[in-house]
């Protein structure tokens, strides 16, 4: 099992020890969107909303979007977003197909296309409730959190445009930060004494 694997399994598990009947989610950058994470994920219920790395595939597939998002910026004189939901599989690494939610935003500076995959469903997670509320939550988190966290968050029913009957309450695991990812080799460090003034190793 992967490095990243460890620390996932052990909290998932302490969570629903606990809280037997909660839904989880888990969130990352692109560095996480790997097969083994959100196969395993699948397989033991867990969903995950993920950062995706752009390609010319993905680029190809929201042209559409981004033409519109670039005609809406030259109307108004401000950014402009659309988004776009749809079913989207690598051709070699993902086992599988999977939601992909695109945001297709013009800026100022120009055209800033990207990209999320989630098990989140859609019926219940729109494309722009997904990126916009969830996605961007936990971008703005990202430099307050130097661990994967646990936190209640908002069920889908309380969502002013969702009508459902009430689910079981939902933790999202906040971020898988780089500190899970292995550790770059290092070559050894010499010196021929105590640095003066070091300051202590936090």
């Amino acid at each position: 099992m992967f490095s990243e694997l460890r620390p996932l399994t052990r909290i998932v598990a302490q969570i629903r020890a606990r809280w037997p009947r909660v839904k989880i989610v888990i969130g990352g950058d692109s560095g996480f969107c790997r097969e083994d994470i959100m196969a395993w994920c699948e397989a033991q219920g867990v969903h995950f909303l993920l950062g995706l790395a752009k390609n010319n595939r993905l680029i190809k597939r929201i042209g559409d979007a981004l033409h519109s998002a670039e005609c809406a910026y030259h109307l108004s004189g401000q950014a402009s977003r659309v988004f776009e939901d749809f079913s989207y599989r690598t051709v070699k690494s993902w086992s599988q197909a999977r939601r992909v939610v695109a945001k297709a935003e013009r800026l100022s500076k120009g055209a800033n296309p990207r990209f999320v995959v989630t098990s989140l469903p859609a019926e219940r997670y729109g494309a722009r409730t997904l990126y916009e509320d969830h996605n961007s939550a936990r971008g703005d988190r990202k430099n307050r959190h130097q661990g994967a966290t646990a936190r209640p968050v908002r069920r889908p029913h309380h969502h002013p445009h969702l009508t459902r009957q009430p689910d079981p309450p939902v933790l999202r695991l906040l971020r898988l930060c780089p500190a899970l990812r292995p550790a770059p080799a290092r070559p050894p460090r010499h010196r021929a004494g105590p640095a003066p003034n070091a300051a202590p190793f936090a």
